[in-house]
């Protein structure tokens, strides 16, 4: 990280600041090896997840509702059985 933000700390925690605001949390900074400002990312796969379903599913509301009531007597058949 002081690679590219230079070794200015300012630069560094600018930078750190907007890695963290980029990723939402699924980011942190630890000490590793003797080295500070180590990036790692934790819990990337359900964001993945998560991400590629919103991509993957219907958008509009008329669909949307499709999807759920199709899964409600999906759920109201085996509830029968």
């Amino acid at each position: 990280m002081q690679e590219l933000a230079g070794q200015n700390s300012t630069h560094t925690k600018s930078m750190q600041q907007l890695l963290l605001e980029r990723h939402e949390g699924h980011l942190v900074f630890v000490f590793i090896a003797g080295r500070r400002n180590v990036a790692c990312f934790k819990n990337m796969t359900s964001c993945i997840i998560n991400d590629e379903w919103y991509q993957e599913h219907p958008h509009s509301i008329e669909d949307e509702s499709y999807r759920i009531s199709r899964s409600r007597s999906k759920t109201d058949s085996h509830a029968d059985s």
